[in-house]
């Protein structure tokens, strides 16, 4: 019997995303696949979901861009994020934009299921295959670390910190250039290297020539 659950899928892949879909009727409401970031607003308007199921990578589009402002738009929605990017790093960074849930699209449709089950009632789900990797307890060698995933994105105040640091100037130039504290640039660059799974300064710095190479794309 179908429960009063709805679960809106926004997957751009037709053939997965609609035989996902059809498998999920069994249990729920689902109205048609979003496969275009840009309808995903619409159609959370037309059909009310109480959980989406958010593909992250949409085309050319990145859904973690959009992600807290749509958990702030439709605060009576659930989003769990269904995404190719298993990472450790890019499940922290999506529970941070407002996630309930994340699930590598490797997860059977039991775990998908227990997922939507758990956001619905308001808890929240990582799926227990993403896990951190423990660092080795030898020093890391200062490349971009292998869990770092392009879906990272900076926020401004970072953009701004690390836009200057590549250009050579130094922590306590940019704090007074930006009327900060030389502490608050140096939580800035820690703070991208978490989501990166744990980056040094350097490799934050690598990641950020990759990140520009990427956006200019």
């Amino acid at each position: 019997m179908t429960s009063p659950i709805t679960v809106l899928l926004v997957e751009d892949h037709v053939a997965s995303g609609d035989a996902l879909a059809d498998a999920l009727r069994k249990w729920y409401t689902v109205p048609p696949r979003v496969g275009v970031l840009a309808e995903v607003s619409a159609a959370i308007r037309l059909q009310r979901p109480s959980v989406v199921l958010l593909d992250l990578a949409l085309g050319r589009d990145n859904a973690l861009e959009l992600l807290p402002d749509l958990v702030r738009w439709y605060s009576r929605t659930h989003f769990i994020v269904l995404t190719a990017y298993d990472s450790y790093a890019v499940m922290e960074g999506a529970m941070q934009a407002g996630a309930k849930g994340f699930i590598p699209k490797s997860a059977t449709l039991a775990e998908i299921r227990r997922a939507i089950d758990a956001v619905a009632l308001g808890d929240t789900y990582r799926h227990p295959s993403v896990r951190r990797v423990a660092p080795s307890r030898g020093r890391a060698a200062p490349v971009k670390r292998p869990d770092a995933d392009e879906l990272v994105v900076p926020k401004p105040t970072e953009l701004e910190v690390l836009t200057m640091l590549r250009e050579g100037v130094s922590g306590r130039a940019i704090a007074r250039r930006l009327k900060i504290h030389h502490r608050t640039v140096e939580a800035r660059i820690r703070s991208v290297g978490a989501r990166l799974g744990g980056a040094s300064r350097i490799g934050v710095l690598r990641w950020f020539e990759e990140y520009l190479a990427r956006r200019e794309r």
